[in-house]
């Protein structure tokens, strides 16, 4: 389920193309190691320790769109 939050947000069109993401590198995006992008590791780790936390994952999604001021 948090995997979909970390696609969700790599979809952004200003963040697939501030960093250079392809859809095939989103798909393949996960939580865990290894991953095919400082960017995908960085929010990874973001939601990991946001969900550890117990935020809502709309919460997670709000902040984590805040910090990178996209959306």
């Amino acid at each position: 389920m948090h995997e979909l939050l970390l696609k969700d947000i790599l979809l952004d069109e200003e963040l697939m193309k501030k960093y250079n993401l392809t859809e095939a590198m989103i798909k393949r995006a996960k939580l865990a190691p290894p991953y095919d992008h400082p960017i995908i590791e960085y929010l990874a780790i973001i939601i990991k320790t946001t969900f550890e936390s117990e935020h809502s994952e709309p919460t997670m999604y709000n902040q984590i769109k805040n910090h990178l001021k996209i959306g």
